[in-house]
């Protein structure tokens, strides 16, 4: 058991506390708040590696670089991944 302070009033409290006993905040939707922007971040480079890679290679469609479409698919694949993990969490 941990002591953190309360986002609302400050004071010292429990870490496996529900509520501020002080004031009443809610502690345990303030957690689950954190951890949902934190999956929104990981979709949002997910998505955005899926966009990016998909410009890589259309952008060298017409030439012969086949290290630039290795670079694009490697990064479609990371976004894949990525979005796949962070939706399912």
């Amino acid at each position: 058991m941990a002591l953190i302070n309360c986002p609302e009033c400050k004071k010292e409290i429990s870490d496996k506390a529900q509520s501020c006993p002080h004031c009443g905040c809610p502690i345990n939707a303030i957690k689950v708040e954190q951890t949902r922007k934190k999956w929104k971040g990981w979709q949002l480079i997910g998505c955005s590696s899926l966009f990016i890679g998909f410009l890589i290679i259309i952008a060298v469609a017409g030439s012969n670089e086949k290290g630039l479409q290795s670079i694009g698919v490697l990064i479609i694949l990371f976004g894949i991944i990525t979005s796949i993990l962070a939706y399912h969490k």
